[in-house]
């Protein structure tokens, strides 16, 4: 009995320390009592049949089951409250780093937000956001100026009113486009007047995208100009080298055939025996070739093919001789000069063709609406700022100037017109060619001036030209005629030329000169020409433009081979090749078309001869 006793106790009690440990690996002090009970009972109902006598140790058995289940339902709960804990530290630490992250995110972000603001505050781009329905959410101050708006727009809406009307349409369409379609936007236009000179660029992109669709749109707006008006410039430029390349070869043309007329015309009137009526008529071909001479000059000079030699002359008369002329054809016109005398720096011919220009277009602006056109000369003060004005004016310095005005009572022009006047071919005449004010421009920027214009629709318009004025002692005084006497000379000249009838001219001339001519019609043949006359000839007299081997590579055969012969460059396309390199050696320069007086003069200038006995003159 006694073992069977000792035998369940033990069985008992290792079943009770086994369910101990099992609950307490669950970490549940409440499973681990609840075991430990559980099986303790078991055990004691088990052991009942045995021990029934031994109530005793029974209810002892029964009691060191309920401690043990105490203990471990304390050491469980204890566990379990310790990793509470643990586990809420941890999650406060976490917390605590995540609020720190978000701070720091934050306040990153709202530096990178404040310093986009002032940059965008600071540049000289105006910048404008909006959301992704076109609501306008940030402007920056340069945005509201370049607009002049004082408040901050909200929609498209409230800000087109300061683009030019011709625009608006196209701003519109182009924004309602970029929002459908989520595309970006460029588009350039003009300020409403009467800032309409002024051209404003609009650049927008979509934002970062959702789904596909912009949260935004952000965007600039910059003055774009002076790009603008250089781009008109260099149109301009282009269009004038086009038309100088046209101009300079049918001036050679019609150089080569005025050499003609006119030297024929020189060499009738130079002879003796010329019948008085005959003389009249030759000497009126004469006075026609020379108007055409002038002609091809100008519009060389138009196209800036010819070198312009400016002298000291008094505007005064030359626009009260001009004006003069055309008041007879015109009551229209009214004269002003407020200035006794306005010395420039000028060429006459130039001059005169300006005047004309500018009066012709104020007549022809007035219609048959009546009105008068204005003609004023004055001497005024103009200092940079006012100067910049002034269309072609570059470098010339603040100081006094002579202004010759010339305005009209007729339509006036807008913006677009007055920014599209100096364009060669530009005109609003149906039977216009488009280069009066080209020419005004051209000639305006030829004498260190500028052109200005002045008109509004319904308002006439005045055009202002400056030039800058000079000491009126600077004039030259009309020199005294001298003796006619005739200069000849004696030797062998070359002729080079492509012209059939320019060397024939030429010949005639030359031996009516004193000299012995030989002729060659293409450089390959002056070269054989110089082979053969190698050590005879005193002068050659060589066309620059000629087909093949042009002048300017005979010139360097030429001087290969005769390094010391006087050559006399010919051309009708102006000096401007003396300025170059390669014209290196040549001491002379004779313009087409030349005359006998021309060609004589330039011969004995690079001959240094002597005049001969002056009894052999010519009336």
């Amino acid at each position: 009995m006694a073992l069977t006793f000792w035998t369940v106790t033990l069985l008992g009690s290792a079943t009770a320390l086994l369910s101990l440990a099992a609950a307490t690996r669950a970490r549940n002090g409440a499973l681990a009592g609840l075991l430990v009970s559980i099986s303790v009972s078991l055990l004691a109902v088990a052991a009942r049949p045995w021990c029934a006598g031994t109530a005793d140790i029974a209810a002892s058995v029964v009691a060191l089951g309920g401690a043990l289940g105490a203990a471990a339902f304390l050491t469980g709960s204890l566990r379990a409250l310790r990793q509470s804990v643990q586990a809420e530290e941890a999650a406060s630490a976490l917390r605590t780093e995540l609020s720190n992250y978000r701070e720091d995110a934050s306040s990153k972000v709202e530096t990178s937000e404040r310093r986009y603001r002032q940059l965008a505050q600071i540049t000289r781009l105006g910048v404008l956001e909006t959301d992704a329905a076109g609501a306008i959410r940030f402007t920056s101050r340069e945005f509201l100026s370049l607009l002049d708006l004082t408040a901050r727009p909200r929609t498209l809406d409230d800000w087109i009113g300061s683009v030019h009307e011709e625009h608006r349409s196209e701003l519109r369409s182009t924004w309602a486009n970029a929002l459908r379609h989520g595309t970006s936007l460029y588009l350039e236009f003009r300020r409403r007047p009467p800032q309409d000179s002024t051209w404003l660029r609009w650049e927008l992109s979509p934002e970062q995208r959702t789904m596909g669709a912009p949260s935004g749109w952000i965007g600039t707006l910059r003055n774009v100009t002076e790009r603008r008006q250089l781009e008109s410039q260099i149109s301009r430029n282009e269009k004038l080298e086009s038309l100088g390349t046209l101009t300079s070869g049918l001036a050679h043309d019609f150089n080569n055939l005025l050499v003609g007329i006119l030297g024929t015309a020189d060499l009738i009137l130079d002879g003796s025996d010329v019948a008085p009526a005959l003389r009249v008529e030759v000497q009126r071909i004469h006075d026609t070739a020379r108007q055409a001479t002038d002609l091809v000059r100008h519009m060389l000079n138009f196209v800036g093919r010819d070198r312009t030699e400016l002298r000291a002359l008094d505007l005064a008369p030359l626009i009260g001789e001009l004006t003069h002329i055309l008041d007879s054809s015109s009551q229209k016109l009214r004269v002003r000069c407020q200035a006794d005398s306005c010395t420039v720096l000028g060429d006459p011919v130039q001059l005169r063709q300006l005047l004309m220009n500018l009066i012709t277009n104020a007549v022809e602006a007035l219609g048959s609406s009546g009105g008068t056109v204005q003609v004023r000369l004055e001497v005024m003060e103009l200092d940079t700022s006012a100067l910049e004005d002034f269309a072609g004016v570059s470098e010339s310095p603040a100081g006094p100037y002579a202004v010759l005005r010339v305005s009209d009572q007729g339509p006036g022009m807008d913006a677009s017109l007055k920014s599209q006047v100096f364009e060669p071919f530009f005109t609003t005449k149906t039977t216009g060619r488009g280069l009066g004010m080209s020419v005004v421009l051209r000639v305006a920027e030829r004498h260190q001036g500028g052109v200005r214009i002045i008109s509004e629709p319904g308002e006439g318009c005045e055009v202002s030209v400056a030039f800058p004025l000079e000491d009126s002692r600077q004039i030259e005084q009309p020199a005294q005629p001298l003796p006619h006497q005739r200069w000849r000379g004696s030797g062998l000249i070359l002729v080079v030329d492509d012209e059939k009838s320019v060397r024939s001219v030429a010949r005639r001339m030359l031996e009516r000169l004193g000299f012995t001519v030989v002729l060659a019609s293409s450089g390959p043949e002056a070269l054989d020409q110089i082979e053969e006359h190698n050590q005879e000839l005193c002068a050659v007299i060589l066309d620059l433009h000629m087909p093949g081997m042009s002048g300017d590579e005979v010139l360097t055969q030429m001087r290969s081979r005769q390094p010391e012969l006087p050559i006399l460059l010919c051309s009708g396309n102006g000096q401007s090749f003396l300025e170059s390199p390669a014209a290196e050696g040549i001491v002379g320069f004779l313009q087409k078309p030349y005359q006998l007086s021309t060609l004589s003069a330039a011969l004995q200038e690079i001959l240094a001869s002597d005049p001969v006995d002056p009894t052999h003159s010519s009336k």
